[in-house]
């Protein structure tokens, strides 16, 4: 064991490094003035070894630690997978796997072009599902998370992460909100239609069928662990089942 690990206080499990520290997130890319967000970790946000953020080594760990994800064959589909690079590497690589990637703009030749509230796909097509900072993007949420019910296999799951507030009991939206200016002061970035409120977010998974888990690192092991990944105690991990 190297010395770096003895003496390092946090650890990425994207890229399998013990590091001295992470890289604070930087200072005007996204700006929740008015709301205390869930997944919030900005002083921690990226390693500094394989630049994965906060979120990602969250997926990771709870890929790893809690499915049989790496070991057993899956369909899995991934949306928007150009924000989650070390996520999307780390499948991709997978025998095991057959990954499929999509967004609506696609950055690479290997994602495929799609609308995420009219998916081409059939019913029952996907074991696991990622859909991580989409929906707020999504003026029509609930048809797309409908859209990901459907093709969602019985008995699969999926992660499905948005910015979550935790001082508001419902979730801001105003139709009224039109530029790229007035959405980003409105909900601290320009391509944002919403900011959700925990319950009200959960409440409009359920309301298309998933049954909705979280997953918490503080909780489920200790808040010296979630630390130890650059997480807090308020760092949950929003876990859909489609148990019929």
């Amino acid at each position: 064991m190297s010395s770096l690990e003895h003496t390092s206080s946090y650890y990425c499990p994207c890229c399998k490094n013990h590091i001295a520290q992470f890289i604070p997130l930087h200072k005007n890319f996204f700006e929740p003035e008015s709301f205390h967000l869930e997944n919030w970790n900005p002083k921690t946000e990226i390693c500094s070894m394989c630049m994965a953020m906060d979120r990602e080594r969250l997926y990771v760990w709870f890929m790893e630690r809690e499915t049989d994800l790496f070991m057993a064959p899956k369909v899995v589909f991934h949306i928007d997978p150009e924000k989650e690079k070390n996520v999307k590497n780390k499948l991709a690589i997978h025998s095991n796997l057959y990954y499929v990637s999509g967004d609506l703009k696609p950055l690479d030749p290997w994602t495929k072009a799609l609308d995420v509230t009219n998916l081409y796909y059939e019913d029952h097509s996907f074991d696991v599902i990622i859909c991580s900072h989409i929906l707020e993007n999504i003026s029509e949420d609930r048809k797309a998370m409908g859209e990901l019910y459907r093709v969602m296999k019985v008995g699969g799951w999926g992660i499905m992460q948005v910015p979550l507030a935790t001082n508001v009991a419902m979730s801001f939206e105003d139709e009224r909100v039109m530029t790229a200016d007035d959405r980003a002061r409105a909900y601290g970035h320009p391509n944002h239609v919403r900011v959700y409120a925990k319950e009200d977010y959960i409440k409009r998974l359920e309301s298309v069928g998933f049954r909705v888990e979280l997953y918490n690192i503080a909780e489920r092991y200790s808040i010296k662990e979630a630390h130890k990944l650059g997480l807090s105690k308020e760092d949950n991990l929003y876990i859909v089942h489609k148990d019929a």
